[in-house]
Formats: C-alpha cells, sequence, structure tokens
C-alpha cells in the first residue's frame, strides 16, 4: 500500500481541510520502523463522542456482494475497536446510498464507488484505496472521514483462494481512519510482506494473503497514544536527535525489547524531539535512522517539510529502561 503525498487544500470554515492517505500495492522500498500519527496528538476523533459511526456504501463489487463488504468492514473496524490499551468505540450504522468522498455529507462511508468516480477524483486506477478526512479548524478533531476502495481490483473476503483480501486492506485504512499514518515497521519479502510487519506499512502484503488482518505492537502503540485507555500500562521514551549538536529534522527513532520481541518507532519532528510512547515496561535497544532514500518523504506526510537524511545508523550503547506511567529522557547523538 504505497503512498503518494498527502492533499490538502482550503475548505469552508468548519473544517481545515481535506487530507487523503494513498494506499498502493508493493513497491520496493528498504525496511525500517515506526508509527506515525497524521496531525499530532490532536488529530483523532473528538473525545467526547461516545462512538465513531460509520456506514457501508450500497454497492456491490465484481467480487463481493455488499452482505459480504458489510461482514468484512465490520470485522476490520473490530479488530481496532477492541484493543484494550485503547479508548475507542466505533459503531455500525447500515448501508448508505452516499459515495464515499461525497464530503459534507456529515456520513463516514465505507467502501465501493465507481472507476467513473475514482477519475472525477484524479485517482489512478493504481490506488488499492483512499482514505479522507476533514478536520475542525480550532481542535484539529477529526469531523468526518470517509473510506474509498478501488473496484478495479479482484477483491475478497478468501484470499487463499485468489485475490486482494479486502478485511488486511481495510483494516489498514481504518488505521488511517482513526488518525495514524503510516508505520515503516515491516520486512519486505519481495513480492509481498512478512508475518510481523505492522499494519500500517504504506506496502500491501500482496494478493493472496490474508496476514495483514493481525494488529502488531507498533499499530497498537499508536492507537494507545491517540486514544489512551485505562487498561494501557505502559511507558515511554523521549528525547532528541543531534548532529553536531543541532536537532535532526524528521529523524527516525525505534525501540525494541529482545526478551518480548515488542518493536516501536516514531519520527522526531523538525527540531528533532521524538516521544516513542505506548512502551510496555522493559529494558530496549534503541536506534536512530533516516528516511531510506528510495522512501519519498510524502509517503510519511512530510511532503512540507525539510527531511534530514544525511546521517548514519546510530544505536545508543546501552540499554534503556522503561517504567510504567514514565517518559526516559534520552539523546542520540548521530554521525553525518
Amino acid at each position: 500500500m504505497k503512498s503518494e503525498p498527502f492533499r490538502t487544500r482550503a475548505m469552508r470554515p468548519l473544517v481545515a481541510a481535506v487530507i487523503c492517505a494513498f494506499a498502493l500495492p508493493l513497491g520496493g522500498p528498504p525496511a525500517a520502523s515506526g508509527y506515525q500519527l497524521v496531525g499530532g496528538a490532536t488529530f483523532r476523533w473528538p473525545p467526547q463522542l461516545d462512538a465513531v459511526p460509520y456506514w457501508v456504501a450500497n454497492r456491490d463489487d465484481n467480487w463481493m456482494t455488499v452482505e459480504d463488504v458489510v461482514t468484512e468492514t465490520r470485522a476490520a473496524m473490530n479488530t481496532w475497536d477492541q484493543i484494550a490499551q485503547a479508548d475507542l468505540t466505533l459503531s455500525y450504522q447500515g448501508l448508505t446510498n452516499q459515495r464515499p468522498f461525497d464530503f459534507f455529507d456529515r456520513t463516514n462511508t465505507v467502501g465501493f464507488s465507481t472507476r467513473e468516480h475514482l477519475r472525477e477524483l484524479g485517482l489512478s486506477e493504481a490506488t488499492l484505496s483512499v482514505t479522507s478526512w476533514l478536520n475542525f479548524v480550532g481542535t484539529g478533531h477529526i469531523a468526518e472521514s470517509d473510506i474509498l476502495v478501488n473496484p478495479a481490483f479482484n477483491w475478497t473476503d478468501t484470499p487463499e483462494r485468489g485475490g486482494w483480501d479486502y478485511r488486511s486492506l481495510m483494516v489498514h485504512e481504518v488505521g488511517h481512519f482513526l488518525g495514524l499514518g503510516h508505520s515503516n515497521v515491516g520486512r519486505d519479502a519481495g513480492d509481498g510482506l512478512l508475518a510481523g510487519s505492522a499494519i500500517m506499512w504504506p506496502y500491501s502484503f500482496g494478493s493472496m494473503s490474508s496476514l495483514g488482518r493481525t494488529l502488531t505492537d507498533d499499530d497498537i502503540a499508536g492507537i494507545s497514544v491517540l486514544y489512551p485507555g485505562p487498561a494501557r500500562e505502559t511507558g515511554a521514551i523521549s528525547g532528541i536527535v543531534r548532529r553536531d549538536g543541532v536537532g535532526v529534522s524528521h529523524a527516525h527513532v525505534t525501540a525494541f525489547e529482545p526478551h518480548a520481541g515488542h518493536t516501536v518507532g516514531a519520527w522526531a519532528d523538525a527540531a528533532g524531539r521524538f516521544e516513542l510512547g505506548g512502551l510496555v515496561p522493559g529494558r530496549y535497544v534503541v536506534r536512530a535512522n533516516p528516511i531510506p532514500e528510495t522512501h519519498p518523504a510524502g509517503a510519511y506526510f512530510f511532503s512540507h517539510a525539510v527531511v534530514d537524511r544525511d546521517f548514519q545508523v546510530t544505536i545508543l550503547p546501552r540499554f534503556v529502561v522503561v517504567r510504567r506511567d514514565e517518559a526516559t529522557e534520552v539523546e542520540i547523538e548521530v554521525l553525518p
């Protein structure tokens, strides 16, 4: 599910922008790591909402009935809804005749549209799916979100028989629907991703695979930071990445707990500051690395920022201890 740079344009006073997260089939960049919050911790559904409502577009696909689409969409939504560490409820409201990307209709519509509609929106037929958000100007909270799935692909609920797994695609898009950007915790096998790769990795697991149905520690950490729940017994690692005493813009930082096998990553801001939240207590190996040259900055929603790639991968020479409800501060000095 490769991402293109998101697009932003001015809208009515209610909302600040339309932002689109694109998904394309597997491409060839190497692995790195990290969950991402698209617009920071405030880019989420308003906390006063008892439940986030969504509707499924009343449209058959060439390979899936509306009933199949509803079943698989609800299963994908429930994958995120059932995370104990997150305070989050998603509520299915039924079928709608609205299309995904009919903006300002107060309907969070999920499902298929038509090829003609994709062309109207200026989207390539190579795009697997697109998620859009409208957000409130004052708070940054999400006001409306739609997920559009491209009918040009042979979607299925039984990918082992052939075709693209609708549920895997939808689990990824629901992460965007909730406010997550792209992770880079993944392992590329050449024609797909391997087990253990984050759902929010911006590439698909390939056709005939259902590996993308299960959330990883990285996905869970990201959503628990956005929607912290009472069951979240975690800590954090925060700090700064510097080169020659100057903060490194949008460095990537990964924390790996070898005993439990937890891997969680996040991106530094333009000044090199970062925070890795949602970490279970333990002793972590911490690493900083640049975005690989083959990754476009827009794949991580950095299209309007200067991304510093001119430094070496650096591993802290000591374990970093994470305790519950505490943030451990570190400084990472990297070499050019």
